[in-house]
This record gives C-alpha cells, sequence and structure tokens, in this order.
C-alpha cells in the first residue's frame, strides 16, 4: 500500500469540523428563522419594488424607460431599503 493511501485512512476520521461552515452548524430552529427573516426580506423588496411602479412610470405605452422614471425607481427603491434598514438597526439595538 503507497503511503498516500496509509496516510488518508489513518486521517480519514480526524476531527473536520474547523471547515464545516457556520451555516451547516445551525440547529433547526436557528435555520428556519433565519429563512423566516430572509423570506420576509424578500417580501418587502418585491412589496417595495411593485409600490414604486405606479408613482415612478408614467407612460406605458413605450418599450423604452425615460430618464425620470428610472431616477424615480431608483430614488424610491433606495428610500425604501434605506428606511428598513433604520428599522433593522434599532431592533439590532434593542
Amino acid at each position: 500500500m503507497s503511503n498516500f493511501v496509509r496516510d488518508y485512512l489513518q486521517h480519514k476520521d480526524d476531527d473536520f469540523s474547523e471547515y464545516i461552515p457556520n451555516a451547516f452548524k445551525m440547529s433547526v430552529d436557528e435555520k428556519q428563522r433565519l429563512n423566516q427573516l430572509q423570506t420576509q426580506r424578500l417580501k418587502f423588496d418585491i412589496n417595495l419594488a411593485a409600490a414604486c411602479v405606479r408613482p415612478c412610470f408614467k407612460a406605458f405605452n413605450t418599450p423604452v424607460v425615460l430618464d425620470g422614471e428610472s431616477e424615480c425607481m431608483i430614488n424610491c427603491i433606495a428610500k425604501g431599503e434605506e428606511l428598513l434598514a433604520i428599522f433593522e438597526m434599532n431592533i439590532a439595538k434593542e
């Protein structure tokens, strides 16, 4: 048997937990809470973008987006994300 195979077999059951990402070390409850938080964040982002469409886009009869409409959409979403960040920061402080 070669030295490589012998070394591999000697160390195959060693503790490799330092190489396991933290996401895999989560308990089931922690993983569910994280998934719920990510789902809520995704729903917020989708609802925010949908709420910004109506006030920003006026002419739906052309296939192009006007500069003003684009700027409005960017500003609207940025304000919503900023508001969410402030809420998350205040919750983290508590």
